[in-house]
């Protein structure tokens, strides 16, 4: 009786772990318009290099599933074909996700399966369009006499985009706190001079606020690079100061 018992038992255990699926730490798919039979790499910054991490063999399609046994750190990473081939994105703590992307029109690509890589793509196309505004506000300013009231009209309107720039950074940090990417968006905010407490014996206190008000207005137009920099291939700041648009 017991011995039928244990079989029974047995049977019921090995019909439940074959219905379960194998949990894969990190699995990406991946679609390349225009690209066939190809190789591509996974790579991440390393320095001012770029360092290959896997490969992926595209086929006829332009299609790949790159599967890692471990789940990767968190970070900026890139498919790489060459040096004017490749593209930037976001592995966060939900590495299952698909990507269709296109090398010549980067405003194509998609991704889809995971909340912290597409709100990252979502972060590059708001960053792009910015950029576009704050390049054609300079144009127009750089075409106008100084002392005009256009001049003050048109610098008002950039400090106002620089002003949408940081109040996404804060909101959609909130939104993802607690992720990588939150932590890299709050790491593009720039301390505000009210926050900086000076000694009480501190000579000069007006001169040095004022100063560093100017100072700050002039670095809020810098962006910490999220390209090469830094030795930690999975850092997302390189310490480089860059223009933000």
């Amino acid at each position: 009786m017991f011995r039928r018992f244990f079989l029974f038992v047995l049977l019921m255990a090995g019909i439940l772990f074959s219905g379960q699926k194998t949990v894969i730490p990190c699995q990406i798919k991946l679609k390349i318009a225009g690209i066939k039979d190809t190789t591509v790499y996974l790579a991440s910054y390393f320095g001012d290099k770029i360092l290959k991490i896997d490969s992926l063999r595209l086929n006829h399609e332009g299609r790949g599933i790159l599967t890692r046994e471990k789940a990767q750190k968190e970070g900026l990473y890139l498919f790489y074909l060459d040096e004017k081939n490749y593209f930037e994105f976001l592995i966060g703590n939900d590495q299952q996700f698909s990507i269709e992307a296109d090398f010549n029109n980067s405003s194509r690509n998609k991704f889809s399966g995971a909340a912290e890589t597409e709100a990252f793509r979502d972060y590059q196309v708001y960053l792009s369009n910015q950029k576009s505004k704050k390049t054609a506000l300079e144009t127009r300013l750089n075409a106008i006499p100084e002392k005009t009231d256009s001049v003050k009209i048109l610098r008002e309107k950039i400090s106002d985009l620089n002003s949408s720039m940081e109040n996404y950074w804060k909101e959609v940090s909130e939104k993802y706190k607690g992720t990588f990417f939150s932590d890299f968006l709050r790491s593009m905010l720039i301390p505000k001079v009210d926050d900086l407490v000076l000694p009480i014996n501190a000579k000069n206190q007006d001169s040095f606020a004022g100063y560093t008000s100017i100072t700050s207005s002039k670095i809020i137009f810098g962006i910490i690079s999220i390209s090469p920099g830094r030795n930690d291939p999975h850092s997302f700041v390189s310490g480089k100061i860059e223009q933000l648009f």
